[in-house]
């Protein structure tokens, strides 16, 4: 029992810790397409779009930044 009590202990303990050292940050962006030397005989227009997602910064000196957009 007391075994479990000092694991059940280090889990939370590392949970906490862990928790100071992740970020969460959205973001929002503006993509504007154009192509600068199309090939010949081929019609294209620019398109505006945006795009929205987040990613989450794990570390404090070592930084692992996944993200989805």
């Amino acid at each position: 029992m007391k075994k479990i009590v000092i694991i059940c202990f280090v889990f939370v303990a590392a949970a906490l810790q862990s928790k100071a050292q992740i970020q969460i940050n959205p973001q929002l962006g503006l993509t504007i397409m154009n192509f600068t030397d199309p090939p010949e005989g081929v019609d294209f227009e620019a398109n505006v779009g945006f795009m929205v997602g987040g990613d989450v910064r794990i570390g404090e000196k070592f930084q692992f930044q996944p993200g989805a957009f």
